[in-house]
This record gives C-alpha cells, sequence and structure tokens, in this order.
C-alpha cells in the first residue's frame, strides 16, 4: 500500500479503537441494563397548558444505559476538535430526547455525549447535562412558532445546511425569490404551479439536530421533501 493511502487507513482504526475500546470501559462499569442500540421514540408534545400539538416527536436514541437506579441516555458523536464546554448545555437535542424518555417512562434521566475528537491521536470526551421543565416548555414553543411559519408558507432559503449536497431542490432553493420557485416548492412535483398537494409535517430529532444548533422541520407532500432550516 502507498503512504498516501495508509494515512487515512491508520486513522480509521485508531478512530475504531477508540470506539471499541475506550467507549465501552467509560459506559459498562457496573451496568445493570443495556437497551438495544437506537431505541425508538414518538411522542406526543405537550405544550405547559397542557394542549397537545397535532404533530408528535419522533426520533432514535443511541443508547439507554441504567446503573443501580440512575439511567443515562448516551448520544455518540465525532468530532473534529474539542467541543467547548457549554456546547452539550446549550445543544436542542437533549431536551428533545430527554422529554421523549420522560414522556415514555415517567422518569427523569440525565443525558451523555461521547463524543470522539478525531485528533492526530483520536480521544474521547463525555459531555454530561439534564434539562428542566422550563426548558421543555421552551422547546415546544419553538416547535410551534416553527409549525406557524410552515403555515404560513414562511420557507427561508438555506443553502449552506448539512444536506444541501444532495436536496434535489437545490434550483428552487436558488430562485427563492421567484414567485413561480415558491409555488413548486409548495407541492408541484411536475414543475408546473397549480398542482398542490396537502402538506404533512413530521419533527425528526434522528435527523434534526447536528452540529449546527438549529430547529429543523422535514415538510413532505405526496411527492416531495423539502427540509426547511427554520431557526438559525
Amino acid at each position: 500500500m502507498c503512504p498516501a493511502k495508509s494515512k487515512p487507513l491508520q486513522k480509521s482504526i485508531a478512530l475504531f479503537q477508540v470506539f471499541v475500546l475506550e467507549l465501552p470501559a467509560r459506559s459498562c462499569g457496573a451496568l445493570t441494563h443495556i437497551s438495544p442500540v437506537r431505541l425508538s421514540v414518538t411522542v406526543l408534545l405537550i405544550d405547559r397548558w397542557g394542549t397537545s400539538l397535532d404533530k408528535p416527536l419522533v426520533g432514535e436514541i443511541d443508547w439507554v444505559m441504567r446503573k443501580g437506579d440512575v439511567i443515562t441516555l448516551v448520544d455518540w458523536k465525532t468530532s473534529a476538535r474539542r467541543w467547548s464546554k457549554d456546547q452539550a448545555a446549550k445543544s436542542l437535542q437533549p431536551t428533545a430526547y430527554l422529554y421523549a424518555y420522560r414522556q415514555l417512562h415517567g422518569t427523569e434521566p440525565s443525558m451523555r455525549f461521547d463524543v470522539i475528537v478525531k485528533n492526530k491521536t483520536p480521544v474521547v470526551e463525555s459531555h454530561p447535562t439534564t434539562r428542566t421543565l422550563d426548558q421543555f416548555h421552551r422547546m415546544i414553543e419553538l416547535v410551534k412558532r416553527v409549525e406557524s411559519m410552515i403555515a404560513a408558507e414562511h420557507f427561508l432559503p438555506n443553502e449552506g445546511g448539512m444536506y444541501c449536497a444532495g436536496c434535489p431542490h437545490q434550483a428552487a432553493c436558488k430562485a427563492w425569490h421567484r414567485a413561480e420557485a415558491r409555488q413548486c416548492i409548495k407541492g408541484c412535483p411536475s414543475g408546473k404551479a397549480g398542482s398542490q398537494r396537502p402538506w404533512s409535517t413530521k419533527l425528526s430529532i434522528s435527523r434534526l439536530f447536528g452540529n449546527r444548533q438549529s430547529l429543523l422541520v422535514t415538510v413532505a407532500s405526496a411527492h416531495t421533501d423539502v427540509t426547511t432550516n427554520a431557526l438559525q
């Protein structure tokens, strides 16, 4: 193997070794229960006044571990650089995961990000975090605001999102300021305005929270999917 190709391979091997050796050592001591990897969740979003939103919160939690009576939701990530001290505290992802688990089981778990930092010598960082009831209420109010934007058809173009490279609607996004482009974004699979179809929304926490701290909403019609970066 030529030297130019061996460096990426060596880095991949180093990352794999960290994943299979260091992460289990951090997590598996004195465990009393291990859930299946990628626990699927679907829960209603209920605001502070007890009103349920029309659309559920849908997603997958990487791992649920229990040590005695302590339950921790674990999310595995890779990163090109070390996380800041407050990155986990500011992330919307734990708010969604902890809310979903609380709704399903009536318990108050904590959450932890186990992050493999892709340095020359990879390292693992753990970032624990918790959420309060007020933070759950704030997330639901954000969701309500996004849904009102969708209902009003306030779709803002975003050409710098993590899904842009494979998005089939790049041309419509670039031409968003033209009325005919907006008509097609509204649900015209043939490229002609006027063939509108009913819209539905689904909040998917498995896709919608990444390194960019933004709330995304997947808007689906019968023939097209549009991912809108609604909050920067």
